[in-house]
């Protein structure tokens, strides 16, 4: 979602139904697209890609197509509490990463339960 959500003219929802028969694997992230065609890397959970309805889109296209959830990795998080005296991993703060995947992880349980598809 992250290289494709750069774009305004990508249909991220539109992509994920069209291409579900191919889709193994997510990457997630959100870009927030500014005017002129720049953007930069949001909150997972911010930003210009619905990242709710891109989820959804995954679990009723994707995962109806397989008995398993499909993997869904979060990208670069945000530098928080300790991430800021580490350097170990450039980009990929450790507890940044830890929120971002509890927040996907989250928002896809409560996804799967509204749609009882668990």
């Amino acid at each position: 979602t992250g290289s494709l959500g750069a774009g305004n003219h990508n249909d991220l929802e539109a992509m994920v139904k069209e291409f579900s028969s191919q889709i193994y694997f997510a990457h997630l992230r959100s870009t927030q697209q500014e005017p002129g065609g720049n953007f930069y890397e949001a909150e997972h959970l911010e930003g210009s890609v619905n990242m709710h309805n891109i989820i959804k889109s995954l679990v009723l296209e994707v995962t109806q197509r397989n008995t398993e959830r499909i993997p869904m990795r979060v990208d670069h998080g945000r530098k928080i509490l300790s991430d800021f005296n580490n350097e170990y991993n450039p980009g990929y703060p450790l507890l940044g990463r830890m929120k971002a995947m509890a927040e996907i992880t989250g928002m896809t349980l409560a996804i799967e339960q509204s749609l009882d598809t668990k």
